[in-house]
């Protein structure tokens, strides 16, 4: 390792509350890898590399809050969008001293919105019903065998359209711009990497290398850094299967024939899985997500 290094940190998938596997980011999870670069002496700037639609408000805040202290800590951070980097992804990314996207990069998608999932009708179509008596007019409401009434909803819209406010007021301090520029591009919408520079929601287009080259030179690095990646550790369970199966490959043994061929009902079942994967997972405490839908097909 050098004595000088500029830090990798991947922040990858939807963005979810607590501790997550790799493939997802988790506010805890992701927040500890950050923490790690700030806390290590020869770290003098970091790359954080995104490629998520967002997810979870909550989530995308705690994580943000690492990158402000990062740059506190007189150290440099670097955002570096890959396919996609839009709502909580580009919430992450906005606080860095420089975003950079590839001109093909999704991004922007700067909206919320919420989800309370109700089962009312499934109830009654095995004969089940939910009854009672309420003092107020909130009285039983926001319960997933009842039907939201007017005033609930009208509840999560304030929610969500203060959740939206805080959005383009957050990106209009983070981009130095005016809330209602940032409002006219804003509203859920989604651009290009180039378009995203036309509208002043990045600072450049490049590449990670170029995002790595970036970072040092605001650090003010030697010609000779290194780079660091900060990853999850493994368990040990982890690397004892990482072990067996780089033996097993070394020695010659073909592991493609331990994994057994899926049925179509099992290849159907799994295609419906990742389609509805992402709702399934939605764990923001709030109920409030920035997440684009762009993926979605």
């Amino acid at each position: 390792v050098s004595q000088e290094n500029v830090a990798i940190v991947v922040a990858s998938g939807d963005i979810m509350f607590g501790d997550q596997s790799p493939g997802t980011i988790g506010a805890d999870s992701t927040a500890a890898l950050l923490r790690r670069a700030r806390n290590n002496d020869s770290v003098g700037a970091v790359v954080l590399r995104v490629d998520s639609p967002g997810g979870s408000a909550f989530a995308a805040e705690v994580i943000a809050e690492e990158v402000r202290a990062l740059r506190a800590a007189g150290k440099p951070v670097v955002a570096s969008m890959s396919s996609v980097a839009a709502s909580g992804g580009y919430m992450i990314s906005m606080y860095a001293d420089k975003v950079l996207a590839s001109s093909a990069t999704i991004t922007g998608s700067i909206g919320a919105f919420a989800m309370f999932p109700t089962y009312q009708r499934t109830f009654e179509a095995i004969g089940i019903a939910s009854d009672g008596v309420g003092t107020t007019p909130l009285s039983g409401q926001l319960r997933p065998d009842r039907e939201m009434s007017d005033d609930s909803k009208r509840l999560l819209q304030l929610l969500i359209d203060d959740t939206y406010d805080d959005f383009i007021t957050a990106v209009a301090a983070s981009r130095g711009m005016e809330k209602a520029d940032v409002d006219a591009i804003g509203q859920g919408r989604v651009w290009t990497g180039t378009e995203a520079l036309d509208h002043g929601l990045i600072d450049g287009l490049g590449n990670l290398d170029f995002a790595v080259e970036v970072a040092a030179e605001l650090a003010g690095l030697s010609s000779d850094f290194g780079t660091l990646v900060i990853e999850p550790e493994l368990s040990a369970s982890e690397q004892f299967v990482v072990d067996l199966l780089s033996i097993a490959t070394r020695s010659g043994v073909d592991v493609s024939h331990w994994l057994r061929t899926p049925d179509l009902i099992s290849r159907l079942g799994r295609t419906l899985d990742e389609k509805f994967a992402l709702f399934l997972r939605f764990n923001d405490p709030k109920g409030m997500y920035t997440h684009c839908l762009c993926e979605l097909n």
